[in-house]
Formats: C-alpha cells, structure tokens, sequence
C-alpha cells in the first residue's frame, strides 16, 4: 500500500500525537512550576528595584533639601550672631559712655563739693584770723596807750586797723 499524508514524509501520526501531547503536557508543568515562580520572581524583583529607585530619589531629595535647610540654618544663624554681635557693641559703647558721663558727673560733683569745702575752710581761717587780728591789736593797742580802752573805742581803733591792712575782697 502506498503511504499517502504524513506517513509519506515518514512521520507516524500516533507518534506524532503523542509528540505534541508530551509537548503540551511539558509545556504546562514548565509553566505551571517553573514559569509562573519565574515571572513571580522576577515581578518582585522589578517591583523592588523600581521602590529601591524611588527610595534613592527620595533619600536624594530628601538629601538636598536638607542641605538647603541646613544652608538657610547656618546663614540665619550667621545673621543673628552678626545681629547679635552689632547689637553687644552698640550696647557696649553705650554702657561705656553711660559710664564715662556718671564718672564726669561724679568727678564734677566732687570738684564742686571740694570747691566748697576749700571755701569754707578759707572763710574759717579768715574768720579765726580777723579775731586772733583783733586781739593782737588790742593787745597792741593797749601797750602802746598804756591804759585799757572801753570796748565802744577798743572795736572802732580794731576795725580801723583791720581795714588799713586787710586787702580788698576777691570777687568770688
């Protein structure tokens, strides 16, 4: 008989069934057991590589936003210690001319109250003076008269005496 088909070519239709039902049957346990872990692998592993890629831009941002915080810390802080600095110096000279102008003050205070006290203590010797003058006078007046005058003549020769030789007042 003469082959017509497949068996013409020299394939064996049975054989051939069976081929492609081995094949399918292969095909499914593959998928089935080693495909499907595969893909599920493999979609993790993207999934990781794609939130690991977005954690790094986050942590990336994140980096450079806290270089810029850190950036705008460290010039505000500059400024306040500048401020701080400028206002310590304008308060430093204004305590020092508070305390040159107290010292003034108190310098002057105590030049007038020395003034015075010189004033006083001359007024004092003046005045101890002009009555140790007085009585000299008196007493050299009543040796020279010999005799004691009364007090009514005694004070009008002293004061005559004492504006002989005392010198004119300083204006004061």
């Amino acid at each position: 008989m003469a082959e017509t088909g497949l068996a013409s070519l020299g394939l064996d239709v049975r054989s051939l069934i069976f081929q492609v039902v081995n094949f399918a049957v292969l095909a499914l346990v593959l998928y089935r057991f080693a495909f499907r872990p595969l893909l599920r692998v493999l979609e993790k592993r993207q999934r990781t590589i794609t939130e690991s890629l977005k954690s790094a831009a986050d942590i990336e941002r994140t980096k450079e936003e806290a270089a810029a915080s850190a950036q705008q810390i460290v010039q505000t802080a500059r400024q306040q210690a500048e401020a701080i600095i400028t206002r310590s110096t304008q308060e430093g000279s204004h305590l020092r001319e508070q305390a040159q102008a107290a010292g003034e003050k108190a310098a002057a205070e105590l030049m007038t109250r020395a003034e015075a006290s010189i004033i006083q203590k001359v007024a004092a010797a003046r005045t101890q003076l002009k009555r140790e003058t007085l009585g000299l006078v008196a007493a050299a007046t009543k040796r020279v008269l010999g005799e004691k005058l009364d007090d009514e003549k005694d004070q009008a020769l002293i004061t005559a005496a004492l504006a002989a030789v005392q010198p004119p007042a300083k204006p004061q």
